[in-house]
């Protein structure tokens, strides 16, 4: 559409313009103009100004302003993007483009009416330089002052739509790429970061205007050679995360993906340095936890959907519901439907190899409080007794119970490298 010309300035959002303003100057900013709702900070170089910082509620970066040759571009621009050319109020004054690039950022092209004069320079200190002695018996005493900002060199965004917002860029302003970073070893992969820079043809320019990264979790780029374990919860992981984790972390790492539940304030099932690690699975049950699937008889089943059950105590389980006298209620909760055998509630299949699959909730069901099954089970949380769930028909007691606990724990005498196991 058009050819941006350079980077004009970046904007910026700050509760308290005083204290920008402070540290602007320390910083080596110099004041081009001070408004009660914005301060625009410039460089010692003529131009248009470095940065606006203008009043807001909170701390934010807005986004990139670029700088137009000639205020026809962004009669152009506005043409082709269905937008607006606005008054901006710039020192010297202004005319803007706002536009929002693929990823959301707000973006503006400007034309500035009026340049910013050059303003005076620190004088460089005299170096020597191996035989070429500039300075001899001669002392130097530079100003106690920051380093004066001389120009706006370059923005680094980050970006989800790498390869879209890339080219908005490109075809939008009419930049060019410089240059493409690739991980070692994954150029198959594509690029991480692009360096864009503004075509001025044969005017030499500097070589990045714009550094795009693309943003998300990519732990290859850092040295997590002392990562040994990676441990994940709320839900069980996907099988399709284990792989990814080998692939991007590396081999040999023991992925522990763990279950438990609120009520004994502990897990039902993880991962131990002894055990394999399969995609999908829970390694093994927790050390003390004697965890079995029952099938609707009661009876263990292995290698098919069963419910959670825990055949013996644990010491973190809950001993009794508050207003429950007679234990009815917390015996219905979770020992109604296997005589002396907690069930939890979860399906599970437990395998014939010992591991465990987390499919969900058996109990999620609508009651007639409006609340899961079993929601008025106890944990070892204190609640306040006059809580009453909204939407219930017939009063039913808050959840709570004291128990002591004691977290259940793996064994680290024994150290081996996991493997990653599909099936």
């Amino acid at each position: 559409m058009i050819k941006v010309a350079d980077l004009a300035w970046l904007e910026f959002e700050k509760p308290d313009l005083d204290r920008a303003e402070v540290f602007a100057r320390d910083f080596g900013f110099a004041i081009a103009a001070r408004t009660e709702e914005a301060l625009w900070l410039r460089g010692t170089f003529a131009g248009p100004p470095c940065m606006v910082v203008r009043r807001g509620h909170a701390s934010r970066f807005v986004g990139p302003a670029f700088r137009a040759d000639e205020r026809t571009d962004l009669d152009r621009l506005a043409a082709a993007t269905g937008n607006t050319v606005r008054d901006i109020n710039v020192p010297g004054g202004g005319k803007s483009v706002s536009l929002l690039d693929p990823s959301g950022l707000p973006v503006r092209v400007v034309h500035c009416g009026e340049q910013l004069p050059a303003l005076p320079e620190q004088k460089p200190l005299i170096l020597n330089f191996g035989t070429d002695h500039r300075r001899t018996n001669a002392t130097q005493r530079p100003p106690r002052e920051p380093s004066r900002i001389q120009r706006l060199g370059h923005v680094v965004l980050e970006t989800r739509s790498f390869m879209r917002t890339l080219d908005w860029y490109l075809d939008t302003l009419g930049m060019i790429v410089s240059d493409f970073l690739f991980l070692d070893g994954q150029r198959q992969r594509g690029p991480t970061m692009a360096f864009i820079r503004c075509d001025q043809g044969s005017v030499p320019v500097d070589h990045h205007t714009l550094a795009m990264a693309k943003l998300g979790i990519e732990p290859s780029a850092h040295d997590l050679s002392a990562v040994r374990v990676i441990g994940c919860t709320g839900s069980a992981l996907p099988a399709s995360a284990y792989p990814w984790v080998r692939d991007h972390v590396g081999e040999g790492i023991q992925l522990a993906s763990t279950s438990g539940g609120t009520d004994v304030v502990s897990g039902f099932a993880g991962s131990a340095p002894t055990t394999p690690v399969w995609a999908g699975e829970l390694s093994a049950p927790n050390l003390g936890v004697a965890l079995a699937a029952y099938d609707s008889e009661g009876t263990p089943v292995r290698d098919q959907v069963g419910e959670l059950v825990v055949t013996r105590p644990m010491p973190s389980m809950p001993l009794y519901f508050w207003n429950d006298p007679d234990g009815s209620r917390y015996r219905d909760a979770y020992f109604g439907a296997y005589p002396g055998v907690w069930r939890h509630g979860d399906w599970i299949t437990h395998t014939s190899h010992g591991s465990l699959i987390v499919h969900g909730r058996s109990d999620a069901t609508l009651a007639r409080s409006g609340m899961g099954g079993r929601w008025g089970r106890g944990t070892t949380a204190v609640s306040r007794p006059a809580a009453r769930p909204a939407a219930a028909q017939r009063s039913t007691s808050p959840r709570s119970a004291r128990a002591s606990t004691r977290p259940a724990q793996y064994p680290t005498s024994r150290r081996q490298s996991p493997t990653i196991r599909s099936g």
